[in-house]
């Protein structure tokens, strides 16, 4: 009886969340097919205690929401964005891309960045690295970031082959555009990839991506596109999960995966992301659920 007042609390609260600040009513058919509709409903058939139940709610659901009340903080006019992005995005793949870099967006803001938010690349900031004088891959402090994400076909179950497939295809993608350099960074969200790999017991690590790396640069070199490709500065690899940690706490988190830095990167962007963004929370039990696709 006490689990089941606390999911009706869970829903309601749910519910009135989405419809004050989203304007997004979750009970609504009309909403069929858009994923914070499509994870409501799959919340309404769990377990309240389960752990696939609490990661829809608090990660899934309340997270996007969380990311878009603390950039309203900030901005007015970036929220009015952001919310109409979200909330305008049926099709699966762009909305999990607008989350990652939602996510990404929230992060900034939580560590009081000095960033702007813009389009290819998504993020620009200035960071100095002050142990280096001698920079001689960018003439001022100005450093960037795109984000990304990747997703397998939803209908079907991938193998090895497809996720390999994937990876490169997306990494290829992105290393081409022209606003690439070695000042810019690619994050790149892998966590459908992530899960998939775990469900056909495929070790998805530094190696197989490193590998899918050394495939599209022989590619490119054998087939190269009629544009000019300039280097980028760093690649890492995001995926989302909940875990438990030595005291049995759940955390909802974003880790890294792996990452790549070329060695003539720009030392602005080294120092910014070895600062701020390449650090792990060691975990005992790591779930690694499907984060909402």
């Amino acid at each position: 009886m006490k689990d089941s007042i606390y999911s009706n609390e869970d829903i309601k609260f749910i519910k009135k969340l989405y419809l004050k600040e989203l304007s997004f009513d979750l009970e609504n058919s009309e909403n069929k097919g858009h994923a914070f509709y499509n994870n409501f409903q799959t919340l309404l058939k769990l377990e309240p205690k389960s752990d696939k139940y609490q990661y829809i709610l608090y990660h899934c659901l309340f997270g996007p929401s969380e990311y878009l009340e603390e950039i309203k903080k900030v901005s007015f006019d970036e929220h009015k964005i952001w919310k109409n992005r979200l909330i305008s995005n049926k099709k699966n793949v762009g909305l999990y891309g607008d989350i990652f870099e939602l996510y990404i967006n929230w992060t900034f803001v939580q560590k009081k960045l000095n960033f702007t938010k813009r389009e290819r690349p998504d993020f620009s900031l200035n960071h100095n690295n002050n142990n280096n004088n001698n920079n001689n891959n960018n003439n001022n402090n100005e450093i960037f970031i795109e984000c990304t994400s990747t997703q397998c076909n939803f209908e079907k179950i991938p193998e090895e082959k497809d996720i390999f497939k994937k990876l490169k295809s997306k990494i290829r993608e992105k290393i081409i555009e022209e606003y690439m350099n070695l000042s810019t960074a690619l994050f790149i969200d892998i966590t459908n990839l992530y899960y998939h790999s775990k469900n056909i017991n495929l070790t998805l690590n530094e190696n197989f991506i490193s590998k899918a790396l050394k495939e599209v640069d022989e590619n490119l070199t054998k087939k190269p596109p009629i544009k000019l490709i300039k280097p980028f500065g760093a690649i890492v690899f995001f995926y989302f999960d909940n875990s438990k940690d030595i005291i049995n706490e759940t955390h909802y988190t974003c880790n890294i995966l792996t990452h790549f830095e070329r060695p003539i990167a720009d030392k602005n962007l080294v120092d910014f992301l070895e600062k701020n963004i390449i650090k792990n929370i060691e975990k005992v039990v790591s779930n690694s659920p499907k984060f909402n696709h």
